[in-house]
């Protein structure tokens, strides 16, 4: 039987964003690649997983002293690849993590708005690949780890807030994965969860439907942190303690550093327009203009509004809402930055760059959001003066 056009190009969309992991992959391990540095702590960890006092932490953070990242579900992930080949292995489970993270948005997308969805899915991956192709040659760092299930997690999110419940479980999981691999996904992705699970009650409770995606969305969400929460509530101190509380962080750049970097995400040229290698630090938000990250709040809420009261179209009111929840949530966890990563200076050995790779949603999401309200906007408008 012939393949169906839309089934084509939804295979041809999910190849596309599978095909630079796996020349990464072979090439690193045709080149002789070993685990070293952070790669060979994740490997370790990994591989503890399945014995007794196996991690129950991430990886040591970077933005505050002496705490972790949220949880391990990364290593829990990677066991079995480490397991099975304990010098690549890290290496090829993450890649083969990070298509299943990247078939996942697709999917979700496609959900929502067919082979729209599905395009602007696979386009912004391999726009953010082409950004960072560090997260091609080593997608078992936890930051590119996670940003990988970032973007699955705006998608699956999307996909609920468009009336599609059962993507809630997913988006349960991509989350959790996200917000445990690396500090500056933790905020939005709880969000996400939260705004997601909020939109799916108030239709089930309209519809009178069955509670069972929730159900399982909560289940999944407890065997992902369980392994937080004993450390938590067996440790001294625990881990989630001394973030929440700010252990070691320093003065933090503040709301107003929050809304610079909305701006610098944003505003043309947004800085993901550039190789990311060029970007000489977190510094060059210091350039843009609070006023800006301001105004693009101000517009992506003027954005939902148009399209929940004058334009009633589900599937943007969504885009929208998801676009204005990732633009507050930057706000909120770029002001949370200490001063002193803020004020680094790039170098060979100590770049904070990676800390910038939350801008490329919240960019792509506002222009994305905008974009379509003004495209349906002036295509009914158009037809209206058509019949007139």
């Amino acid at each position: 039987m012939a393949l169906s056009r839309p089934n084509a190009f939804r295979g041809v969309a999910h190849l596309a964003t599978w095909v630079p992991f796996l020349y990464g992959a072979a090439s690193a391990v045709w080149n002789g690649w070993r685990p070293v540095s952070d790669s060979a702590g994740i490997a370790l960890r990994s591989w503890n997983v399945i014995y007794q006092n196996g991690p129950l932490v991430g990886q040591p953070t970077r933005l505050a002293h002496g705490v972790y990242d949220l949880g391990p579900l990364q290593y829990w992930l990677q066991t079995v690849p480490v397991h099975l080949d304990p010098v690549h292995g890290v290496l090829w489970g993450a890649a083969l993590w990070c298509m299943v993270a990247c078939s996942l948005t697709i999917e979700a997308a496609w959900s929502v708005s067919g082979q729209f969805g599905g395009f602007v899915a696979a386009a912004s991956i391999l726009g953010l690949l082409l950004w960072i192709p560090a997260i091609i040659s080593l997608p078992c760092w936890n930051p590119w780890f996670g940003m990988m299930f970032f973007m699955a997690s705006f998608a699956a999110a999307w996909a609920v807030m468009a009336g599609n419940r059962r993507w809630w479980p997913v988006l349960m999981a991509t989350a959790s994965i996200a917000a445990q691999a690396h500090l500056m996904f933790a905020v939005a992705s709880a969000a996400l969860v939260l705004v997601a699970l909020a939109v799916g009650l108030a239709d089930t409770f309209r519809a009178r439907a069955s509670y069972r995606w929730a159900l399982i969305g909560l289940v999944i969400g407890l065997a992902c942190w369980i392994a937080p929460l004993i450390q938590q509530f067996t440790a001294r101190t625990g881990n989630l303690t001394n973030l929440l509380t700010g252990h070691g962080t320093g003065p933090a750049g503040g709301l107003t550093f929050g809304l610079k970097a909305v701006a610098a995400a944003v505003q043309p040229p947004p800085v993901w327009w550039q190789p990311l290698t060029s970007v000489p630090g977190l510094s060059a938000v210091h350039g843009r203009s609070a006023a800006v990250g301001v105004a693009v709040l101000v517009l992506a809420a003027v954005a939902l509004a148009v399209a929940v009261r004058l334009l009633r179209s589900r599937w943007v009111a969504a885009l929208a809402g998801i676009s204005l929840l990732a633009s507050v949530t930057a706000v909120v966890s770029y002001a949370r930055v200490p001063v002193s990563d803020i004020t680094s200076i790039n170098t060979a050995v100590n770049s904070l760059n990676y800390l910038l790779a939350p801008m490329y949603p919240v960019g792509v999401l506002a222009w994305l959001a905008m974009g379509s309200v003004l495209v349906l906007a002036g295509s009914r408008v158009i037809s209206g003066a058509r019949s007139r």
